[in-house]
């Protein structure tokens, strides 16, 4: 009777050290998994930073657009116009 009484006490010893370890390897997977979540978050608010830059350059852009188009054929006039040779008609505009 005793044989088997200690035979239990050794599988419940074994039995609650188990379990001590389970316990411990959840506590590490929570961490690390909040680790995870905490980057993941960090990462989301950099990349929603870096959309909304990028939406704002692309307003900008678009707003500003007809101006660049308008330099771009002033230029392209006077590089391309007769009197590109005579460089005083450059600056008579």
């Amino acid at each position: 009777m005793q044989d088997r009484v200690d035979k239990l006490e050794a599988g419940k010893e074994s039995l609650v050290n188990h379990i001590y370890d389970l316990r411990q390897l959840l506590q590490k997977i929570n961490a690390d998994g909040e680790n995870k979540i905490a980057y993941l978050k960090n990462k989301n608010s950099e990349k929603k930073l870096q959309i909304n830059l990028l939406l704002k350059a692309l307003e900008i852009t678009r707003n500003n657009a007809s101006y660049f188009e308008n330099v771009y054929s002033y230029w392209g006039n006077c590089v391309n116009s007769s009197s590109y040779k005579n460089k005083n008609a450059l600056f008579d505009d």
